[in-house]
């Protein structure tokens, strides 16, 4: 039998299909209780639609578990390079350049 884990890792691997945009730079998930936690971060550059479809994908996840499992979702922008706050799994990253340390200042 799968955990919890394993499966909200694989709902959200499947909700992510068509609808990823070249502006998400990450998609992380967690569990606590009853409790799914979906983080989508976006470029800066990110349209409405964009946000929408990170939306559709927690629809989708939580579709996959019945009541009394609830959804938190957590969409932000943050712009290339600020750095990434992701929950304990990762599900999608970008590939984003390496930036030299004396630009990051």
């Amino acid at each position: 039998m799968l955990s919890i884990d394993t499966k909200i890792q694989m709902s959200a691997m499947r909700s992510l299909l068509g609808n990823v945009t070249p502006t998400l730079r990450s998609a992380s998930i967690e569990v606590s209780e009853t409790t799914i936690f979906w983080r989508c971060i976006y470029d800066n550059t990110a349209t409405k639609d964009d946000l929408e479809l990170a939306q559709i994908a927690g629809t989708e996840i939580i579709a996959d578990f019945p009541s009394p499992w609830d959804i938190d979702e957590d969409i932000r922008i943050k712009p290339f390079p600020d750095s990434l706050d992701n929950l304990k799994h990762m599900i999608y990253l970008r590939l984003e350049p390496k930036t030299p340390l004396n630009q990051l200042a």
